[in-house]
């Protein structure tokens, strides 16, 4: 929808006395900068040769999807698996 399309939108509902909606406030406690510098402090110091990456790199991968998509809860239970992966433990198993 381009803006012109939405000002004409938002002055035919201000025009027909109907109330506006009110959006849900945003539910994101943080902005999106702070919840990726979370990601780069719990992924800091991890090389390519830890045999965490394969648990850790399909958790970021789920991160930017989330991101991209502009799903915060997404996003979160991205980084709570993020935070798993990084303490080496997936679903009750321990990465080795």
């Amino acid at each position: 929808m381009t803006n012109t399309e939405l000002a004409n939108k938002a002055i035919a509902l201000l025009m027909d006395g109907t109330p506006p909606v009110c959006e849900p406030a945003d539910p994101r406690p943080i902005s999106w900068l702070t919840a990726w510098r979370e990601v780069v402090a719990l992924t800091r110091g991890i090389t390519i040769a830890d045999p965490r990456m394969p648990a850790i790199m399909e958790a970021l991968k789920r991160c930017d999807a989330a991101f991209e998509a502009d799903r915060w809860a997404a996003f979160e239970r991205a980084t709570a698996v993020l935070r798993q992966a990084v303490k080496g433990s997936l679903g009750g198993k321990v990465v080795q």
